[in-house]
């Protein structure tokens, strides 16, 4: 299993780094994660979505830096932890064997209408199996950020969802230019 608390410090820092002037007048609340993670895998456990591509959560447990989410800590098949898509994708000799894991994650996404809010090479982890397939997990950015909630409807969530993994994808594609042909394959 897996622990994570908010690191001390860091919603000072991330509050200070916001790019917007406005959003730095917010109360350090609203930069936790977990005030937002927390409603979105209660969101997922009610809708009995699948978590397959996604760590299971345990619940909330109390720790000496506060309160932190119990989660599954994803593992290769050999035992050693999972390391990001980012560590894979800038040392990777064949970029082309991420297409198909990436292309599942997305179709996963798009089909449970996870709407995923800061989608990011860092932000996925890729598990690997001894007979060489891999297999992504996402590990952050649960939890919209809008206003009115429409991703709670589910045609709504569903249009989100395909837009955020597009957009991930383009990104992916500007960075690691082998991956230029997965948004057109989704």
């Amino acid at each position: 299993m897996c622990l994570k608390v908010v690191i001390p410090g860091s919603l000072e820092r991330r509050r200070s780094k916001n790019r917007k002037w406005y959003k730095r007048l917010r109360s350090l609340s609203k930069f936790d994660e977990t005030n937002k993670e927390l409603p979105a895998y209660q969101e997922i456990e009610r809708q009995g979505i699948q978590m397959t591509h996604i760590p299971k959560f345990y619940g909330m447990v109390d720790t000496n830096r506060g309160r932190g989410m119990l989660l599954e800590l994803i593992q290769n098949e050999d035992g050693t932890r999972a390391r990001s898509l980012r560590d894979h994708l800038d040392q990777a000799k064949d970029i082309n064997r991420y297409e198909k894991p990436l292309l599942e994650l997305g179709q996963y996404l798009i089909e449970s209408a996870l709407v995923i809010r800061d989608f990011s090479v860092r932000d996925l982890l890729v598990k690997e199996f001894r007979d060489g397939h891999l297999k992504m997990y996402v590990v952050d950015g649960f939890g919209g950020h809008t206003m009115i909630p429409l991703n709670r409807i589910r045609i709504f969530a569903h249009a989100a969802a395909r837009r955020r993994v597009r957009r991930f994808f383009r990104n992916i594609a500007q960075r690691y230019p082998g991956l230029s042909a997965l948004e057109t394959k989704l």
